[in-house]
C-alpha cells in the first residue's frame, strides 16, 4: 500500500482552507503567480495508475519531489520539522500548503504558517526499475529546474561551463565526490538549481550512479587533466576499438583489461632500425604508450574506482627510437620524424597536401619519433611481423596523398585519376 508512513511534523494543524486555491500537480503549481498561497494536492497514482510523486533528495529543510508534471522545490522553515525525515525514493501523497515563490530563477513552494504536513504520507523507498535521474543534454538544464538529472558531456569551470557544479549539499570522497578541475569534462548526476540565468547541478550519489564520471574523448581537443590524482574515479572512455585490430592507446589511469584483451610494449628496434620489436605487458599504467587488440568492436569503456592521474602521457625512449602517447588529438610536425602505425604494418610519415595541410592523430593513442632520415620501419610482436599475424587499424586521416607507381605526387582526388596503376596508402590501387 502507498500510504503507509505518516509525516510527523512539529507545525500548527489548520486543515484545508476552504478560501485558498487548489492545484493538482507540481506544473501547474509552477504555473501560479508568486506570492499565490495554495494547496498542492499529489494524488497517490498518475493517469496510468503508476505512483505519482517521490521524493528525489532532501537536505536542511529543502525538499525536491518529482510527480508525472515536473519537479519542485519544498522549502520548509526551521519550525517545520519532520519527524521521521524524508528519505530519497520514498513515494509522496496528500495535500500541502504554502506559497508559490520564485527564487534566483526557480520556483518553489515556501512553507508559511498555513503549512500543514500532517495531510502528506511517504511509503518506503521505491524500487521500480524507472527510478532513475533523468537524462539529459547540458543545454537542456534550464528546462528541469528542481529535478534530479543526469547531465551528460559538460565541460566545468566558471566561465565556459555549459552547466555549472555547485556542491551545495556537502558531497565528500565518502560519496565517491572530487570537484573536477576547470576545463574538465565529464558527466554529473544532481539536483537542477539557477542562479540568474545560469543552471547550477548540485551532486548527488544515488541509484548506484556517481556523481560525477570523467568523460575520456579521442576526439577532445581541450582535454584536461585532473590537478591531484582522483581516487576511485569513474571514467568513461569514448574511444573505438575494432575487434582484432591492432591499434595504440594511452590513458591516465591504470586501465583494467581481461585476458582476452593483448598488449604489447615497445622494448627496442633492430639494430639497422628497420623494426620496431613490442613484447607482451602484464598490464596497462596511467600515461604509458601501448599497443593494443581487443576482440570485440567498441566504441566506449567505462570503469569505477580507477585512480585518475595527474600526470601527462609517458615517452617509451630506446636506442633514439620513442613511442608517445597523447591525450589530446595531435597535430603533426612536417619534418618527417613523427610517424603513424599503417594498416600494412609499416610506420608512415603524415600525408601534407593542398588538401590536408594539417594531418592529426586521434587522442588516446600513441605515434612515433624516428630519425628523419631512418629507413621503411615494421612493427614486430612476439617476434612476428605485424602484418602478417593479425589486423591493425591505421590511424591514417581520411584524406590521403596519392602517387603514380613510379613515385610521382598526383594529389587526393581518386575520382580525378585516369586509369592506370596507382599507389594510395602504401598499397596499390587499379583504377579502370
Amino acid at each position: 500500500m502507498l500510504m503507509v508512513a505518516a509525516w510527523l511534523c512539529c507545525c500548527h494543524l489548520h486543515g484545508r482552507a476552504q478560501s485558498m486555491t487548489t492545484v493538482n500537480s507540481i506544473a501547474e503549481w509552477n504555473a501560479l503567480p508568486d506570492n499565490t498561497e495554495a494547496l498542492l494536492y499529489l494524488a497517490p497514482t498518475d493517469n496510468a495508475g503508476k505512483p505519482n510523486a517521490r521524493v528525489l533528495h532532501a537536505y536542511e529543510g529543502e525538499l525536491y519531489i518529482r510527480d508525472h508534471s515536473g519537479a519542485l522545490l519544498v522549502y520548509l522553515d526551521d519550525d517545520v520539522v519532520c519527524n521521521p525525515a524524508p528519505r530519497h525514493n520514498q513515494h509522496v501523497a496528500g495535500w500541502i500548503a504554502g506559497k508559490k515563490l520564485t527564487v534566483g530563477g526557480m520556483p518553489r513552494l515556501q512553507s508559511t504558517w498555513r503549512t500543514n504536513t500532517q495531510r502528506l504520507v511517504l511509503a518506503e523507498p521505491v524500487t521500480e526499475p524507472d527510478v532513475e535521474p533523468q537524462r539529459i543534454a547540458a543545454d537542456a538544464a534550464a528546462d528541469h529546474l528542481a529535478d534530479w538529472v543526469y547531465v551528460q558531456d559538460v565541460r566545468t569551470g566558471t566561465t565556459a561551463a555549459d552547466v555549472h557544479i555547485d556542491n551545495r549539499f556537502g558531497l565528500t570522497a565518502a560519496d565517491y565526490w572530487h570537484m573536477p578541475t576547470d576545463g574538465s569534462r565529464v558527466d554529473v548526476s544532481g539536483i537542477v538549481g539557477i542562479e540568474g540565468t545560469t543552471a547550477l547541478v548540485a551532486p548527488v550519489c544515488y541509484a548506484d550512479i556517481r556523481p560525477v564520471t570523467y568523460v575520456l574523448d579521442e576526439n577532445d581537443e581541450q582535454f584536461t587533466l585532473p590537478q591531484t590524482a582522483v581516487d576511485h574515479a569513474s571514467v568513461r572512455l569514448k574511444r573505438t576499438f575494432n575487434a582484432n585490430e591492432w591499434t595504440t592507446l594511452a590513458v591516465p589511469f591504470n586501465m583494467p583489461v581481461d585476458g582476452t584483451t593483448q598488449l604489447r610494449t615497445f622494448d627496442r628496434p633492430t639494430d639497422d632500425g628497420s623494426i620496431l620489436v613490442f613484447t607482451e605487458a602484464d598490464g596497462i599504467e596511467a600515461g604509458k604508450p601501448y599497443l593494443i587488440q581487443m576482440p570485440t568492436t567498441v566504441s566506449e569503456l567505462n570503469f569505477r574506482d580507477v585512480t585518475l592521474s595527474p600526470a601527462a602521457a609517458q615517452t617509451t625512449t630506446t636506442d633514439g627510437y620513442q613511442f608517445v602517447g597523447t591525450y589530446r588529438p595531435l597535430l603533426f610536425d612536417s619534418d618527417g620524424s613523427e610517424r603513424l602505425l599503417d594498416s600494412d604494418g609499416y610506420l608512415y610519415i603524415p600525408d601534407f597536401s593542398d588538401d590536408n595541410p594539417t594531418p592529426q592523430l586521434q587522442g588516446m593513442r600513441a605515434y612515433f619519433v624516428v630519425p628523419a632520415d631512418a629507413p621503411q620501419i615494421r612493427i614486430d610482436v612476439d617476434g612476428t611481423l605485424l602484418d602478417d599475424i593479425s589486423g591493425i587499424r591505421t590511424d591514417r586521416p581520411a584524406t590521403s596523398r596519392i602517387y603514380t607507381i613510379s613515385g610521382q605526387y598526383v594529389g587526393t582526388d581518386l575520382n580525378a585519376l585516369r586509369p592506370g596503376l596507382y599507389i594510395v596508402n602504401g598499397k596499390k590501387l587499379f583504377i579502370y
